[in-house]
């Protein structure tokens, strides 16, 4: 029986960024893993083909094959069935896998309590981007789940003990949003999710992107997802506040002419849930101001006006939000000089 179980759906993927990345996952430095690619009745023949070939060299792919479309939650569903492994990696047909990331992985699940633990990433393709966060730890992405997704779905490991004790799955009614729904019912059946931070994935922006071509009902679920834990926790909301939190959820642009509303809501937020205790005051605090400062710095403004609105505001201007920014550069900067950015242009070179 292999420690990890990595599962992949397939449907139609490029069969270049295909084998890149079943190849990113067969040159792991921890060998002992399963490998369970289910392919969800693929029209174009190339990468069912592919899979099949590379399945027969290397006795760790175990395809899966659906004879009807089935979407994205159930064949992941299928393939959690099909698993093996003490734990499972999620990873998509179109991303890569640093190197070491199942060692990393493993080593961090298998010496603390946590049940999900996911990584910073590299995105790449139609966009070239480090994303990292110093709100990494289990508190602080209980928080963040209130407002957005937070984890990058196939940088994480889950511990296959949990899932099967809580009964949890991916929900085909949330498809487009199935990672955001099941991070939060994971967590509200006692998981102890985090990050490692350190980057372990590319992940690969392009048009077919579900960001991009199924933007509008991603957005309609997310809405769904923010407002349901809203009302589970108890927290009160009016329709125009509904509205203000979505753009703490990044899910609307801000505009200054709201501030003084959108920052009452951050008020009533963390009022409430000092009252009814649902995350740890000081965290929920520090991560509400924070999604604020986000907002802000995204909104279609010039520079010089979201300066001047940040600096005059020391619920914005604050320690955490200062430290935040900063981090960012920082862990940037030793990224590129312990050479991972090296290693990560030598993976993709050639594309």
């Amino acid at each position: 029986m292999p420690k990890l179980s990595c599962i992949m759906s397939n449907y139609n993927t490029d069969p270049a960024y295909l084998q890149k990345a079943i190849e990113s996952v067969l040159n792991q430095t921890f060998r002992d893993f399963e490998l369970i690619i289910v392919d969800d009745c693929s029209t174009d023949m190339r990468s069912k083909k592919l899979i099949e070939t590379l399945s027969v060299k290397d006795s760790r792919i175990k395809p899966v094959y659906n004879n009807v479309n089935m979407g994205l939650a159930a064949s992941l569903n299928r393939a959690i069935a099909f698993s093996s492994g003490e734990y499972v990696i999620r990873f998509d047909t179109d991303d890569i896998c640093f190197r070491n990331r199942f060692e990393q992985q493993y080593k961090y699940i298998e010496k603390t309590a946590t049940d999900v633990v996911g990584s910073f990433v590299q995105l790449f393709g139609n966009e070239d981007k480090l994303v990292s966060t110093m709100f990494y730890e289990e508190e602080y992405i209980d928080a963040q789940l209130l407002f957005s997704c937070y984890l990058y779905h196939p940088s994480t490991i889950i511990r296959k003990e949990f899932l099967i004790s809580s009964g949890a799955e991916y929900d085909s009614d949330f498809e487009k949003a199935e990672d955001f729904d099941f991070w939060v019912r994971c967590k509200e059946a006692g998981a102890k999710i985090c990050m490692m931070p350190e980057v372990l994935l590319g992940y690969r922006m392009h048009a077919k992107s579900v960001c991009h071509v199924s933007k509008d009902k991603q957005t309609e679920l997310t809405e769904q997802i923010c407002k349901r834990q809203l009302d589970e926790k108890g927290l009160c909301y009016t329709d125009d506040e509904l509205e203000l939190h979505y753009i703490l959820c990044g899910l609307r642009k801000f505009n200054p002419t709201i501030y003084h509303e959108l920052c009452q809501w951050c008020d009533k937020l963390i009022d409430e849930n000092d009252e009814r205790k649902a995350y740890n005051s000081k965290v929920f605090k520090k991560v509400v101001y924070n999604r604020l400062l986000t907002a802000i710095a995204k909104a279609d403004m010039p520079a010089t006006k979201k300066i001047k609105l940040v600096i005059s505001d020391r619920r914005l201007c604050n320690t955490t939000n200062i430290y935040s920014v900063l981090y960012k550069k920082l862990y940037a900067f030793g990224y590129n000089l312990s050479g991972r950015e090296k290693e990560w242009m030598r993976i993709v070179s050639g594309e």
